[in-house]
């Protein structure tokens, strides 16, 4: 678990190897409308909320960097790859 601060988006997974999988998860946020917004390979596309979650398979090394909105927020996250 690693909090999420407001203002730029830090690394949450190094650019992993093909054919990996990532679990994000938002455990809380300081208010009820806080957000992250997940960028992976430096493109915004997923914006989760607080008790969302992702399970979702990467190609091609991407990093994974979050940037919480409203207020700093608490992920849970994990990665793999297959071997």
């Amino acid at each position: 678990r690693v909090s999420i601060a407001t203002g730029s988006a830090q690394s949450l997974i190094p650019a992993i190897t093909p054919y990996s999988y990532i679990y994000i998860k938002v455990i809380s946020g300081a208010n009820a409308s806080d957000f992250v917004q997940v960028l992976i390979g430096g493109s915004a596309n997923i914006k989760m909320r607080v008790g969302e979650f992702m399970f979702v398979p990467i190609y091609n090394n991407k990093a994974v960097t979050a940037e919480a909105y409203g207020g700093a927020c608490v992920v849970e996250y994990g990665y793999w790859t297959k071997g």
